[in-house]
């Protein structure tokens, strides 16, 4: 599923949807190769129509050149555009009216195919039909709506034939077994549904849109039933590191918080505050809103629940938090703004890496940073550092975290500078690098190991 195609996008919108969108380039460089097509298929009758018959594989080099996307989307424009003339078939008309055009594009004339006999025309748009009727493919009278479904997690959904390229445009390389995602729950706000393809497996991300339904169960292929039974290797996702943006209030002047933005919709960064700059278990969007909506927010957060308005960076792409899901943006963060007074301090948390981050020198950032309650203050090392936990971590049944100098530590934790005069100040690089090393790999410890280190015997 990896290779390239030597097609070029196809831009199926407006020019004026482009430029809301920021996509001009785009929509530019598939104009031209529309125009390309146009000419194409035009000096390709022409060569070949010998006053009787039209030979020579019309069809079949212009799919070959500019691929079944284009070639289709080309001559269902033309056919739309003509619809009133009678040297279109029935049939050619009924399949063109399947094609999304913007009424009042005028660019859609641009490459309507106007220098050849509409009855040729006419037998092309044929012959491509029956060419991309030999695929085989699915479509959505195989198939059950979505919204028929509490989810569609662990079905197998056909991908739209558009969304694969021409090499891939096979019934089998259609098959996606939906694994999760808010988009598999259709009433959900969230749209991504993340899965992998049935026929070699590979792991992939697409909308909610993008499919024509849940493949009906009585067509599901023999060997796409062998697949779904083969066990999945045990794979641990990696940490990731992100970071959070939420909106200063009084710094949002045009009540910009908790408002939902449309696609392209420009963003202003200089209203908005880093509160968040550290490792996640997963990079998916949903599982970091989860996260940050959950009963213990990430070591370090200094802002509040996500929500609406909120913008989180993941492998240097910005997501708006919207009313129904992500949207990508541009984002400006040398713009935002985080407190001048941060201490350089190193993050242990449960199930994750060391990593370093920054906190505040005050009393309640370091209450927030270990699940709230006291502080507990230790310093099992030989250099001026501290860890800094919560006191109750055992208590409360916190999870197991590291050993460390013999102990059992539970809960968030932080190492932390010791200035020698009785308070905190930052880590030097050095040792950011050292414990960041020391701690790099998270320990599985068991609650009845926590228990047993608090020195208290528990009766049921």
């Amino acid at each position: 599923m990896a290779a390239v195609a030597e097609h070029k996008p196809l831009y199926r919108y407006s020019f004026n949807e482009a430029v809301r969108l920021g996509e001009t380039d785009q929509w530019r460089a598939s104009w031209h190769e529309n125009i390309a097509c146009r000419d194409y298929i035009t000096q390709s009758i022409a060569l070949n129509y010998d006053g009787m018959h039209l030979g020579g594989d019309v069809a079949e080099h212009a799919i070959a050149k500019f691929g079944y996307d284009r070639t289709m989307f080309l001559l269902a424009n033309t056919i739309q555009l003509k619809d009133h003339d009678g040297r279109f078939s029935a049939e050619n008309k009924e399949w063109a009216k399947v094609f999304f055009f913007e009424r009042d594009d005028i660019h859609r004339h641009d490459f309507l195919i106007d220098d050849a006999h509409p009855g040729l025309v006419d037998i092309v748009a044929r012959q491509v039909r029956e060419s991309y009727d030999q695929l085989h493919l699915f479509d959505a009278k195989q198939c059950d709506s979505v919204f028929g479904f509490e989810t569609v997690a662990g079905h197998v959904l056909v991908l739209k034939p558009e969304m694969l390229k021409d090499e891939y445009k096979t019934p089998e390389c259609q098959l996606f077994l939906a694994e999760h995602g808010n988009g598999c729950r259709p009433n959900a706000s969230g749209r991504s549904i993340f899965g992998k393809f049935l026929v070699d497996g590979e792991q992939a991300r697409y909308w909610r849109q993008d499919f024509c339904g849940v493949l009906k169960a009585e067509l599901l292929p023999a060997w796409a039933i062998e697949k779904m039974k083969e066990p999945e290797p045990e794979q641990k996702p990696e940490a990731v590191r992100i970071k959070v943006f939420q909106i200063n209030v009084d710094r949002d002047t045009e009540h910009q918080r908790f408002q939902g933005i449309e696609r392209g919709q420009a963003v202003d960064p200089s209203i908005y505050d880093e509160v968040y700059d550290g490792l996640v278990p997963s990079g998916e969007l949903e599982a970091i809103y989860s996260r940050f909506n959950g009963e213990l927010m990430p070591a370090l957060h200094r802002g509040w629940s996500m929500s609406v308005g909120d913008v989180v960076e993941v492998d240097g792409i910005y997501h708006y938090v919207n009313p129904a899901g992500f949207e990508p943006i541009d984002f400006d963060t040398s713009l935002t703004q985080k407190p001048a007074d941060l201490l350089r301090v190193v993050v242990l948390e449960p199930g994750l890496p060391a990593f370093k981050g920054e906190i505040g020198p005050d009393l309640d950032s370091m209450q927030r940073a270990v699940g709230g309650g006291l502080i507990e203050v230790t310093c099992p090392f030989n250099d001026a550092a501290a860890v800094v936990g919560n006191d109750e971590a055992k208590l409360i049944n916190m999870e197991g975290n590291r050993h460390i100098a013999g102990q059992v530590y539970a809960g968030p934790l932080f190492i932390i500078g010791d200035d020698g005069e009785g308070g905190f100040c930052s880590l030097t690089d050095e040792q950011v690098a050292g414990y960041c090393q020391e701690f790099a790999q998270p320990e599985e410890i068991t609650m009845e190991e926590v228990q047993a280190d608090m020195g208290i015997q528990f009766y049921g």
